[in-house]
Formats: structure tokens, sequence, C-alpha cells
């Protein structure tokens, strides 16, 4: 089995099904042809698939590359050629797909030039890898006791705002159909509980204490509480991946099994979340109104087409969105003129049918500060790629309860990227940091009970 897991992702399996992808989008016939854009367009899956192939693992670079492949490489070609147009919009000029095509190609070279960038990393001192007051005997055997003491009071309070409805605990959709229930249930009482639970069975993992009972119960109530029906697609992504991936030791392996899990993850699981989403709620959804070819062009990958019309409307807002994202935190009370997230933006200016659309990050730099905004912005995305990366790979073989929090919100930040890079930035920025900051405030909760312990057993 381990071999067979092994095989398929590999190198050359990665590169076998995504070329043959490739081939079936080149030789596909359809409404529209443009050879500069089909050129444009390889010209970006290819760079990004070069970029994998040469240091597949599961880091930020990764992901960027990996959404670079999908979102702004293969999907736009698919959608040109069949000629798909999303929310009722008008007919765009092959003129405005090259030069969306040619900026994409831009922001590529410019993040690979800031990811070249090296960064001296500060020497980890020998003293922190055998800290006894982190790997203690008594952590090891009273982790699970104290998890469970500090679940108490938010899933108390969770079953509180689903006002007791067990069953909309497990769905989503019908979750959102409680007044009680918004984004602080979804964003971030759902991931501290998760969290919680994931650094519990880390450290449970490094420590090796771990027995078939104690999985068990952790697993039982991560499931009950936070299962992958019970929340937003995208969340689930970022929760359970890192999860699996972090206690399986996949992290730390070179190959594309990162790359193939995004892609079909979103193939293949993305459409079921999406059914189940809706079960209970709408009854004219079904398994094959869902499941079928008519769903992979229902707007989920708008992003390019989105950029497009926003270099046709050619408007600008001279760092109000971005600035609007970094202060997400501040009230709409205070704040009067606070900026709405980009796509209600290009819908109502577009024209649009629908206004919670997708807004790339591409375009949020293009919005605000026009051609140097992506020249400069992607320029520094990469250098901020590659700090982060250098440290994580720094600090990879120390551990500690600490360093256990920091490598599940670096795996978190990790999957979370392809909700930021889509967008809006507005909205994924407020939700990611709720998400990332769950990370440090389950460590929290779990030192202060570890710190009992230590000064009950006088442990220096």
């Amino acid at each position: 089995m381990k071999r067979f897991l092994d095989l398929l992702s590999s190198r050359t399996v990665f590169l076998s099904y995504f070329f043959a992808i490739i081939t079936f989008a080149i030789s596909l016939t359809g409404d529209r042809s443009s050879l500069a854009f089909e050129l444009l367009q390889i010209a970006i899956i290819f760079s990004a698939i070069i970029c994998i192939w040469k240091k597949p693992r599961f880091n930020l670079a990764n992901s960027f590359y990996g959404f670079v492949l999908i979102f702004l490489g293969l999907y736009p070609l698919l959608e040109f050629k069949l000629g798909v147009i999303y929310w009722h919009g008008s007919k765009i000029d092959t003129g405005f797909y090259i030069a969306a095509s040619i900026m994409v190609l831009l922001s590529f070279f410019m993040f690979q030039l800031g990811y070249m960038l090296k960064f001296r990393m500060p020497l980890v001192p020998a003293t922190l890898r055998n800290d006894p007051n982190i790997r203690s005997v008594v952590l090891s055997k009273y982790i699970v006791a104290i998890c469970l003491l500090v679940l108490v009071v938010p899933c108390a309070y969770l079953l509180q705002r689903f006002e007791y409805n067990l069953v909309a605990l497990q769905l989503r959709g019908l979750a959102e159909l409680i007044p009680t229930v918004f984004t602080f249930e979804f964003f971030f009482l759902k991931p501290l509980i998760f969290n919680i639970i994931f650094l519990t069975l880390l450290v449970m993992v490094k420590e090796k204490s771990t027995s078939f009972l104690k999985i068990s119960v952790l697993a039982a109530i991560m499931l009950f509480f936070v299962g992958p029906l019970s929340v937003p697609r995208f969340l689930a992504f970022a929760l359970y991946v890192p999860l699996l991936f972090v206690l399986l030791g996949g992290y730390r392996r070179k190959d594309c099994r990162y790359i193939g899990t995004v892609f079909f993850g979103m193939v293949l699981v993305f459409p079921l979340l999406d059914l189940f989403r809706w079960l209970g709620v709408d009854d004219r959804q079904d398994f094959n109104t869902m499941i079928n070819l008519e769903y992979y062009f229902a707007g989920h990958f708008d992003a390019f087409q989105n950029f497009a019309r926003i270099i046709i409307l050619d408007v600008h807002t001279y760092g109000e969105q971005i600035l609007g994202a970094l202060l997400f935190f501040v009230p709409r009370s205070i704040w009067v003129t606070k900026p709405v997230g980009s796509g209600f933006l290009l819908a109502e200016g577009a024209g649009l049918s629908f206004d919670n659309i997708s807004f790339p990050l591409i375009g949020e730099l293009y919005l605000d500060y026009s051609f140097p905004g992506i020249v400069l912005g992607f320029l520094l995305l990469g250098a901020l790629y590659r700090y982060i990366d250098s440290r994580f790979e720094v600090h990879v073989s120390n551990f500690g309860l600490l360093d256990a929090a920091k490598l599940i919100a670096y795996a978190e930040f990790v999957c979370l990227q392809y909700y930021l890079l889509r967008g809006n930035l507005l909205a994924c920025v407020a939700y990611s940091v709720a998400v990332v900051a769950s990370v440090f405030v389950a460590y929290s909760f779990i030192w202060i009970f570890k710190s009992g312990y230590r000064f009950r057993y006088g442990i220096r």
C-alpha cells in the first residue's frame, strides 16, 4: 500500500495526469479560439508545472504554483475555448484575455524573482531541543485530560449557539438557517475546537504516547463538532489536509502528494461537499444536478475572468481595498467609509447578476495600484513566502508545545493560500486570520493547564 501511495505522489504520475489534461484542453474544439491566448496559457501552465516538478513539497510556494496552475492557467483555457461566461456578464474581447494572461505571466516571474532571495536563518540553540519544561512525562501522561478540560467551554458554547440542534451541527446548510450562527461560530469557534484536538494529537504523536482509545475519543469529538460537512469547503480543506499531512509526516516529504491532494480534492471532493451543503435546505439539489460537468463551470473557478473584467473597467482605488483588508478588524460603525469587498465593486461596475464573487490577488493589486502594483506586489509576496518557508524548514527538526502550534499554524496557512489568492481579499484575510489565531488560542489554553501540572509536580 505504501509503495502504491508513493507511486501516486511521484513526479512521473504528476506529469502524466497533467499532461493528459493539458493535451485534452489543447485539442478541445469549442466556441472560441485564439492562438496567442492559448500559447500564453500554455506558458503559464508549464511554468507552474516546472516549478512544482523541480521542488515538490508541502509549502507556501507550491500553494502559489498550484493556484496559478489550476485557477489562472488550466481553467481559463477551458473556459475560453468553451465560451463560458460567468454571472450573465457581457462577452469579453480576446484582447483583454490576452492582456490578463500577460499580466499573470509577469506576476509569476516577479514571484519567482522574490522567492529566489535567500535569508540567513538564526541557528536554534541546542538547549531548546530537549527542553524539560516542554518534553515531560507529565505532559504526555495528562495531555488528553488537559485537552478534554480545555474543550468543555468552547464545546458547550457552540452547542448553545446552535440551539442544541445536533443535526444542524453536522450540516452547514442547516446551520446557516439558525440566526445565532454566523462567522464567529464557523471561522473561529469550530477551528478553535479542531485545533485544540489537533495540537493534542500532535503532542501525543511526537511523545509516542498514542493509544487507540485516546485517538478514537478525540477523533469522535472532532468529527462531531467540526465535521467536514459542517463547515465551508475551503475551511474543511484548510483544517483536514494539514491534519493528515502533519500527523502522518507528509509535510516533510519532497513529492507531489500535496498538489495531487489539491487537484483531486477540487475535482472529486468539493462537489460532494457542496451537495451536502444543500441537504435539508434545497430539495431540488441532488447527486445528478450537482455532480456533472456543468458544476465545474458554475462560477467556482471564475478568478481569471473576474481579473479580465477589472482590466476592462480600468478603475483604480489607490490602496483603498488593500487598506480595508489590512484593517478588517475596524468596525463599519467607526470607519463609515470602509470599503466593501472588491468582488462587490466589480459586480456593480460590470453589471453582473451575482456580487459575492471571487476576486484574485492579482486583480486586487491591479485595482489598487495598476500595473506597478502587480510588479512590486508579487515580488514582495515571493520574498515573504521564501522567508516563511525558510523559517519553517529551520524549525522543522525542533519540537515543543509552541513549536507544535507554529507547525499547525504554518500548515493551515499553506492550505489557506488557495482561499487568499482567490479572494476577495477583505473577507479572506479576516477569516484566515481568525483560523490561524485559533491555533495560538488553543496553544494558550493548553499551556495554562500544562503550567498547572508542571507546578503540581514540581517540574521546572
